[in-house]
């Protein structure tokens, strides 16, 4: 039976493997092949189904291998097919290698991809003849990773669905069941003004295909919204890829970004398809844009205007139709006052803006969020934790909280590990000691948000997009705010 009518005929992924390799036994001789799948942590990668004669135990599905022990692992960390012979699997120095060795394999073909719901995984192909595969194979095994990649989103979602039932009755601490369903977001949690706000907002843009600018503080939870934009958009069952502009070396993030063709500059071994290419027909998240060089700002801006790019060291243009969302923590309208980013690039991110607001601004969704994060924590730990001290939920609903969710989430994983029994135990010294920072007003702490929301809308309070609705207040609110806290309506541009 062809691939794709085997895919379409059931959706057990693992059922189905092995009429699937044999499927491409006909045109390809291999005598091992597996599907593996890249954990969330990046560390290791989970085999998923396999077909061959090796020890299941070493190899077999389920087995998790560091991804610097397994054999697709440079494949799947440069996101580029590779062809092995039997000295580079010897040079990997690992047991799951020396399995291969042992079983006689001389040659090994490694096609990593991205499903369309944004998983990574790679399809691995093994044979005990010298020389078995060859370029010409890799746009087939490209094909057949694509087919494979839309089985996958489907096996994983159903599997995902049949946990999540699993666990109903389970939770001892429980969340209104509306929280997060606007955006499909379970992990959006909330039910504050603030929150409610930047919902609406998401809702009124995903289904567009609007550049989106999410601002606000560290540990707001900015790529939550990305991913729910993504979800509700029509571009939902392509990838959804992330790049944060932060963490990549400037040198490096060119090629990441655009790809490079083989001998663009020293190490550039290969050809590499970059995060753009990849992505193309789906969504393009940059987290951290103001940390993008100004020497890549107007490359980027060419993308979104034209839908067009070239390889670092290439001349081949290559079109594709992606959308972007970004996220900063920074006041780009500043660093474009201070030249420290293109105004030409900020215009055409700042389409359509949404301010995610702080934990301190979020009155209220605190109780929700301390038991959210105790039911997850909880049952990754396997401990059953049914109440919280009203004293401490007090205290935490008192404090600042300067990380915002991160850290409240981080403050919460903490406590269950400390929780031998039913009852939460909150480390409430640890607010104590940290509570050393000279105070702020409220007043002056008013007048930050005011101000920070009329730099971020240009000096506009009413309407949709306005100082007001960005704070989640009444336009009248403000204007008599601003005229107590004596914040004149000229310095932002009104």
């Amino acid at each position: 039976m062809p691939i794709g009518a085997a895919l379409h005929s059931s959706s057990d992924l693992q059922h189905l493997f092995p009429s699937i390799s044999a499927s491409i036994q006909k045109v390809m001789r291999h005598d091992w092949t597996d599907l593996s799948i890249l954990e969330e942590s990046s560390a290791f990668i989970r085999v998923y189904v396999a077909d061959g004669p090796l020890d299941p135990r070493l190899a077999g599905p389920g087995v998790a291998i560091p991804l610097a022990d397994a054999i697709c692992g440079e494949a799947v960390a440069e996101r580029q097919p590779q062809m092995l012979n039997r000295s580079d699997v010897a040079a990997i120095h690992s047991t799951f290698a020396e399995q291969f060795l042992h079983n006689g394999i001389q040659s090994v073909c490694c096609i990593p991809f991205i499903t369309p719901k944004g998983f990574i995984a790679s399809l691995n192909l093994a044979s005990v003849k010298e020389h078995a595969f060859h370029s010409e194979d890799l746009d087939l095994l490209k094909q057949i990773g694509l087919q494979l990649g839309n089985a996958l989103d489907n096996t994983l979602t159903l599997r995902d669905l049949s946990q999540t039932d699993s666990k109903v009755g389970k939770q001892s601490l429980n969340l209104p069941a509306e929280t997060g369903s606007e955006l499909d977001c379970e992990e959006i949690v909330g039910e504050s003004a603030a929150l409610k706000r930047v919902l609406k907002e998401s809702k009124t843009v995903a289904g567009s295909d609007a550049t989106v600018l999410i601002l606000g503080e560290t540990g707001t939870g900015k790529e939550l919204v990305a991913h729910a934009l993504h979800r509700l958009s029509w571009r939902k069952n392509a990838p959804f890829i992330k790049l944060n502009c932060a963490a990549i070396p400037g040198g490096l993030l060119e090629s990441e970004l655009f790809g490079h063709e083989k001998g663009a500059f020293t190490g550039a071994v290969t050809q590499k398809t970059g995060r753009l290419e990849l992505v193309n027909h789906g969504t393009l998240f940059l987290d951290e844009i103001g940390d993008l060089p100004l020497e890549l700002q107007p490359k980027l801006l060419r993308v979104l205007e034209e839908q067009e790019f070239e390889r670092l060291g290439g001349h081949r243009t290559i079109r594709v139709n992606i959308r972007l969302l970004a996220a900063t923590n920074r006041d780009l309208s500043m660093d474009v006052a201070q030249r420290k980013f293109r105004a030409d690039l900020y215009y055409r991110l700042n389409v359509f803006p949404i301010r995610m607001p702080a934990l301190s601004e979020r009155g209220g969704d605190i109780p929700l969020l301390v038991r959210y994060f105790i039911q997850k924590y909880a049952h990754k730990m396997n401990k059953k934790i049914e109440t919280i001290p009203a004293g401490a939920m007090s205290r935490l609903e008192a404090w600042d909280w300067p990380g915002n969710i991160r850290e409240l989430e981080n403050f919460i994983e903490r406590s269950v590990i400390l929780s031998e029994g039913p009852v939460l135990n909150v480390p409430l010294s640890e607010l104590q000691t940290h509570n050393t920072q000279p105070s702020v007003t409220l007043e002056g702490m008013g007048r930050e948000y005011i101000l920070r929301a009329l730099r971020e809308c240009g000096g506009v309070i009413d309407g949709p997009h306005g100082a007001a609705a960005r704070l989640g207040m009444n336009p009248a609110t403000v204007h008599s705010m601003m005229q107590k806290m004596k914040i004149p309506r000229k310095d932002h541009g009104t």
